[in-house]
């Protein structure tokens, strides 16, 4: 979804603006992370987030991102 995007983690910050943004890598043991999210207004509704590594999804890393 096209969107600008920040993300914080540890010391680690980085920004995407404008591009097309579908990963995001957090390494094993990373308790909290924020990540902030900017969505054209017509990307409003209710968007299906989740985790692609084989057998994530089915365990249950999904979840639904509603955009108001």
């Amino acid at each position: 979804m096209p969107a600008d995007i920040f993300f914080y983690y540890g010391n680690a910050k980085a920004e995407v603006g404008g591009a097309m943004f579908d990963e995001l890598e957090v390494e094993p043991g990373v308790k909290d992370i924020w990540v902030r999210i900017t969505i054209p207004e017509e990307m409003k509704g209710e968007w299906e987030i989740g985790c692609f590594v084989p057998g994530h999804y089915e365990a249950g890393m999904h979840t639904t991102l509603i955009v108001e």
